[in-house]
């Protein structure tokens, strides 16, 4: 499988996960959505290494992947806090 290839599955399934994660956060989802957006600037890093003529265009997506998703994930981290809370009362 191309890098390319690898790299657009993982970022499709970091933002499914970041959503699913403010839909139902779980610690576990945290772990995958988090792990997907490491793999995912990992993968990024190495494409924009083999293909340097793309460097503005991969660091203004990869900013607004990395916000997005990593927004979403830091909003299900409050929302997974806030329901352990509650749940200790």
């Amino acid at each position: 499988m191309s890098i390319l290839l690898m790299h657009i599955i993982v970022a499709m399934a970091g933002i499914v996960s970041s959503t699913a994660g403010l839909i139902r956060p779980s610690s576990r989802q945290q772990a995958v959505t988090w792990t997907l957006i490491a793999v995912t600037v990992a993968s990024g890093t190495v494409l924009t290494i083999q293909y340097p003529a793309h460097l503005v265009e991969s660091c203004i997506y990869g900013l607004f992947y990395v916000g997005l998703t990593a927004s979403a994930a830091v909003l299900a981290g409050r929302k997974l806090a806030a329901s352990s809370i509650q749940n200790r009362k």
